[in-house]
Order: structure tokens, then C-alpha cells, then sequence
């Protein structure tokens, strides 16, 4: 009987020591990198480039470069997903364990749907990690205890790096829809982009793009329509493959352009007429293929172009 009670108490103690291990590793492994501010510039009518440095865990080229739809942490990765029920997922793995993705979920009965108000569904491909926490857009009416406004819309949540603790972060009360409309919007490190179109008591609608930073939120964009618009507020790199700094189709604005952001304005960008499937645009230049002829630099203030290089396979 000494016996016995002495090896319960011994995995009591066991299991005391790894619970508490287990704890101290998440607590003080830290996550949430610094802001990957611009990326890597071009230098106009030189091909080559120098070579990528080797950065630490928390530099934020990981995030950058994924478009915010992965991060790093010291000890592992956070990577967004579609999982079978055509949601947006969160996953989380060790570095020492890549085979092993584990959703960012922690209910056991669960549904993983966004109206479940499962931490790790996320209305929109990105995610930001930062002190520890991570930020996310949710629908407003799957968190009754967090937003009791009156209009539905996307809000900001953030969670604790288990998926625990949601806590309201941000609501843009200006965009939200009370008698119907929709809209489109867009999450990073630096920035959230949220266009809504609302219908008014007159049967018209009210067209808003709202830019939020650090400095707040920012009305960007206004205007009244006597049709439905479309509010299509999408990245460039998504239906155009344009990649380096990061632009914008805004439909309520010029379809015609690209939208940066620059400081609390969306700077408009003209690539008309050029190729822009897999071109890397860098400030004023645009790094362009034609396909069976080579590799372009444009210069977009006087639209001068200089060849690089021949293109290396035929089509």
C-alpha cells in the first residue's frame, strides 16, 4: 500500500513538473517580430542584387514575405490555411516538429467555423503576432461578449498565443453595416484597409475606404452611388501576381490604378499597359517580364524601360 501511494505521488510530481515546464516555455518563449517596414529595393538597369542576409527569428522578413499569412517565433511557425470547410485556419508548429501542424484551437468540441467563434478561423488569409499575442479579423456578430455594437462587419481580435483569451483590439464602428451592404478589407503588420459599402434610408449607398496604423484610423476614400458598387479591396500580388512593396486594386476608386499605402493616404500607382504577372515593383521602378523576349526595368515617372536580360526558356 506504501508503495502505491509513494508512485502516485511520484506522477503527481511528474506530471507537476512537465505541466509547469510546458507553461514556463510558452510564457517565455517569446513571439511577435518587429515591422519589416519596405522590401528589398531595386537598383534601376542592374539585374543583380546582392545576396540575402541571414536574419534572426524576429526580424519580420518571414512575415513580410509571406504576406502576413505566416509568422515566426522562436520556436516555431504560425501558417494560415483553407482547411476542408473552405475556411481560413491558423496552424502552429515546432520548428523541431514540421510534420506536425496543430490548429490553433484548444475546445475539443469545437467546430471550427467562424460562427462557432473558433480562435482559429480567420475571416481574411493574414494575421499579425505581437507581444506575445495574436491579432486577427473576426465577424462581429460570432463574438456577442466581445462587440456589442449594433451593425455586423469585421472587427480586430487578438488572442493569446494558445488561442485563449480573445480580446476585442479594434472595431470601425464608421464601417460597420446596420441596414445592408457589404464589404472587403485587408490585414498587415502595418496597416488594416477597409472598404464598406452601406445602404442608406434614401436607397443610395455610402462608399467608404478607411486606412488604419499607428496613428489611427483614416477616412482614405468617400462617396455616395445610386448603384450597388462592387467593394473589391484586394492585394495586387493576389489577382495580379504583382509582388515586392505591397499595392491595392480599390474598386471604388480608379479600377484603372494600384493603391499604395504612404503614410495615412493611399498613394495611387500607375502600371498601365505594362506586365505585371510576376513583377516586382520598388518604389518608382517596375522589374517586368516579357514573355519570348527578356527582363525589363520601367522606370514608372517617364515609363523610359532598359533590358536586362534575355528570357531563359521559349514561352
Amino acid at each position: 500500500m506504501l508503495k502505491a501511494i509513494r508512485h502516485c505521488l511520484l506522477l503527481m510530481c511528474l506530471c507537476v513538473f512537465l505541466f509547469g515546464c510546458s507553461q514556463e516555455r510558452q510564457k517565455f518563449a517569446p513571439a511577435g517580430s518587429m515591422v519589416w517596414e519596405t522590401m528589398p529595393a531595386l537598383t534601376y538597369g542592374v539585374l543583380e542584387s546582392g545576396k540575402l542576409q541571414v536574419l534572426p527569428w524576429n526580424s519580420g522578413r518571414c512575415e513580410a514575405t509571406s504576406r502576413d499569412t505566416m509568422a515566426e517565433t522562436e520556436v516555431g511557425f504560425y501558417h494560415v490555411n483553407i482547411d476542408n470547410h473552405s475556411n481560413y485556419s491558423l496552424f502552429y508548429c515546432d520548428k523541431a516538429a514540421f510534420s506536425n501542424w496543430v490548429r490553433v484551437c484548444n475546445e475539443p468540441d469545437c467546430e471550427h467555423t467562424a460562427s462557432s467563434g473558433c480562435a482559429a478561423v480567420l475571416m481574411s488569409p493574414s494575421f499579425v503576432v505581437k507581444d506575445n499575442r495574436i491579432f486577427y479579423l473576426a465577424q462581429a456578430t460570432a463574438y456577442p461578449e466581445l462587440y456589442t455594437g449594433g451593425g455586423d462587419g469585421l472587427i480586430l481580435i487578438s488572442c493569446a498565443a494558445n488561442g485563449t483569451d480573445a480580446r476585442l483590439e479594434y472595431a470601425l464602428e464608421e464601417a460597420m453595416i446596420t441596414d445592408g451592404g457589404r464589404y472587403s478589407t485587408g490585414l498587415t503588420s502595418r496597416f488594416w484597409l477597409y472598404s464598406s459599402s452601406k445602404l442608406t434610408t434614401g436607397g443610395q449607398y455610402e462608399l467608404k475606404t478607411f486606412l488604419v496604423n499607428a496613428s489611427g484610423s483614416h477616412l482614405v476614400y468617400s462617396a455616395v452611388s445610386d448603384t450597388k458598387e462592387t467593394t473589391l479591396l484586394a492585394p495586387a500580388d493576389t489577382f495580379f501576381g504583382l509582388e515586392g512593396e505591397s499595392a491595392y486594386i480599390n474598386m471604388f476608386m480608379d479600377p484603372n490604378l494600384f493603391y499604395r499605402v504612404s503614410g495615412d493616404v493611399l498613394e495611387p500607382v500607375d502600371l498601365s499597359g505594362l506586365e505585371t504577372g510576376g513583377a516586382y515593383l520598388s518604389g518608382n521602378v517596375l522589374r517586368c517580364f516579357k514573355q519570348n523576349d527578356g527582363y525589363y526595368d520601367v522606370d514608372l515617372t517617364t515609363r523610359q524601360e532598359v533590358r536586362l536580360a534575355d528570357a531563359r526558356m521559349e514561352n
